[in-house]
């Protein structure tokens, strides 16, 4: 079962049971499409966290040569 949410519409690909479950459980969630999309859209905790490391992150450039390879 795979779900790929894009910015304007959901695309469930699998066996028919297992999309009619899914939508089950996530009409249990949201109410509309939109609601579901807009939630995808929206970095998790998890995400947030990661993205200020990256955007944190300082690359410095050894001094010498010899530092590289250590």
């Amino acid at each position: 079962m795979k779900i790929i949410i894009r910015s304007t519409s959901i695309v469930c690909s699998g066996k028919a049971w297992e999309i009619r479950e899914t939508l089950k459980q996530y009409n249990k969630q949201f109410t509309y499409v939109t609601d579901w999309i807009a939630s995808a859209s929206k970095p998790t905790n998890a995400q947030t966290s990661k993205l200020e490391n990256v955007q944190n992150f300082r690359y410095n450039e050894p001094t010498s040569r010899k530092e590289e390879f250590h």
